[in-house]
């Protein structure tokens, strides 16, 4: 049975999961964010160990790319991006409004694998142009 990495830094807490399209296999949570680009990988050792499924081994990578916190996630998407290249793992794009539960992230992502509607790298969708300021003048 196909199983999913799922990645989802646009909520608060951050959330990781591994999924086949009808069960969430084990999941878990980064709840501080000044943590989180210290624990989601180490989130997702644990869940790829603790649910004997080798990152390998998965059929594809499904992420949250926002809108949502510019630093969570540009982490998520880094870390996804990275698993993606270094496993050879297609990815799966989702804006925040279509993953209601992390159940209708898995059954979507694997809709998408299935219509080949992957990614081999993605960005982040901030939903807002940046806040910048001017310098001051002296």
């Amino acid at each position: 049975m196909r199983r999913f990495l799922l990645i989802n830094t646009a909520k608060e807490p951050a959330t990781v999961a591994i999924a086949t399209a009808d069960k969430i296999l084990a999941d878990s949570q980064v709840t501080d964010r000044k943590q989180l680009s210290e624990k989601l990988l180490e989130r997702i050792d644990e869940l790829s160990r603790g649910s004997k499924t080798p990152l390998e081994s998965l059929a594809a990578i499904g992420i949250v790319r926002g809108p949502g916190p510019f630093t969570a996630l540009r982490i998520g998407v880094a870390v996804t991006n990275a698993l993606a290249y270094a496993h050879k793992l297609p990815i799966v794009a989702l804006d925040a409004d279509e993953v209601p539960s992390d159940s209708a992230f898995a059954k979507t992502v694997a809709a998408r694998v299935d219509d080949r509607q992957t990614e081999s790298a993605v960005l982040p969708h901030y939903g807002r142009d940046p806040s910048i300021t001017l310098p001051k003048k002296k």
